[in-house]
């Protein structure tokens, strides 16, 4: 799969966690506000800092709203403002569905009629601003993928507009039926509506058999202080790999490049795998008057194309690029830690067909081991050749 991101809702969800994290993984939230003042509403704006929830630092997002109060505004309300304001198309529909599954939330556990749920607290400005905000920051982060791990919920009651009513509040109940879920931790509201209909409408439960490469982690902080566990929203933006997934058909892009440096390779490489591709690799070719030079390719979804294509023309000297469909047949995989007389070791582990399985350790924790252990790599890879399955 391509750029995901995998949620650790650990401590509960909400709008300014979900804030929070997309701009700990360098989300500008300039570039929020000036796209959501093009919205038909008084003018917003935002203050980010840093701060501490138990012994994490965290980024948080604060929604500075006009000092005049707000109406109560229905689902007519809230749609009339999105289709009217400058946000591009696809992040209008994605927030448009989310605040209908908000409304739809709400009359359902009420027993109202659709179109006379009027939100109170969901409907004020900081809710506008957090779930358009969100589907703004994924679509600018380039994420195509939302994974969440099972969602912390809270514990006890909640004084709201409704009245007195016991947590998770019932509306984000129903958003998430279908999450895996756990009480805790502690007293308190962990999960609010507006965070559960982000997590309902943006994200998937993460499958048992999933795994995920992360290589940027933040912590979104959220309003609430103390607590046993630090109030933050953890999030990676990862590759997630997840068995007998269908992939269907992929896009092969490619360029011949006569004028690219190891170093410059190398971090070319790295670009294109940040930006989505599923694999991407450099052959090299010998081109027109006996030029050396390097055939770089990658591997991309229908989703990722664009954002890999723009890589190659952003980071090389190419004036043009070739993409073909290609068709793939993958095996199911998971990675499992194994215990060996050295340590813990993750290997991979494929799935043949026909059954049986064939085991492959991770290179970077046999290094780990030898530099752990003061031994060559052919010294770990007897020692734990002896333990492998199969």
């Amino acid at each position: 799969m391509g750029k995901a991101l995998v949620l650790d809702p650990f401590a509960g969800v909400s709008g300014d966690m979900w804030l929070g994290l997309l701009a700990d993984l360098g989300l500008e939230m300039t570039r929020i506000q000036e796209i959501l003042a093009t919205l038909p509403l008084p003018g917003l704006s935002f203050r980010v800092g840093k701060v501490t929830r138990g012994v994490l630092a965290a980024s948080k997002v604060e929604v500075l709203l006009p000092r005049e109060e707000q109406p109560h505004r229905g689902l007519r309300d809230l749609e009339s403002i999105l289709e009217r304001g400058g946000l591009p198309e696809g992040v209008r529909e994605r927030s448009l569905e989310i605040f209908r599954s908000l409304a739809r939330a709400e009359a359902r556990v009420h027993g109202v009629p659709l179109e006379e749920i009027h939100f109170h607290e969901v409907g004020a400005l900081d809710t506008v601003a957090d779930v358009c905000g969100v589907v703004l920051g994924l679509e600018l982060l380039g994420i195509g993928e939302v994974w969440t791990l099972p969602v912390a919920l809270g514990a006890g009651f909640v004084e709201c507009a409704h009245g007195r009513l016991p947590l998770p509040a019932p509306a984000a109940a129903a958003l998430l039926e279908g999450f895996p879920q756990r009480p805790g931790p502690g007293e308190g509201e962990r999960t609010t509506p507006t965070g559960a209909a982000l997590l309902a409408g943006l994200a998937r439960p993460f499958p048992f058999e999933g795994t995920f490469q992360p290589w940027d982690v933040g912590y979104g902080a959220g309003s609430m202080e103390g607590g046993p566990v630090p109030n933050v929203l953890r999030g990676w933006i990862a590759r997630v790999e997840i068995p007998g997934c269908a992939q269907g058909t992929l896009w092969e892009i490619s360029a011949n490049l006569d004028d690219l440096t190891g170093e410059a390779a190398g971090f070319l490489l790295d670009s294109l795998l940040r930006e989505g591709a599923l694999d991407a690799w450099t052959t090299p070719i010998l081109m027109k008057k006996g030029r050396p030079g390097f055939l770089v390719s990658a591997l991309a979804g229908d989703g990722e194309r664009e954002r890999v294509e723009g890589v190659f023309l952003r980071e090389t000297s190419t004036l043009g690029l070739r993409r073909r469909r290609v068709e793939r047949t993958r095996l199911p995989r998971r990675v499992e830690v194994l215990e060996t007389p050295l340590g813990s070791l993750r290997c991979k582990v494929r799935l043949l067909p026909g059954g049986g399985e064939e085991w492959s350790p991770e290179q970077d924790d046999l290094v780990r081991i030898a530099r752990e252990k003061g031994l060559s790599l052919p010294e770990v890879l007897r020692a734990v050749g002896k333990v492998l399955p199969g």
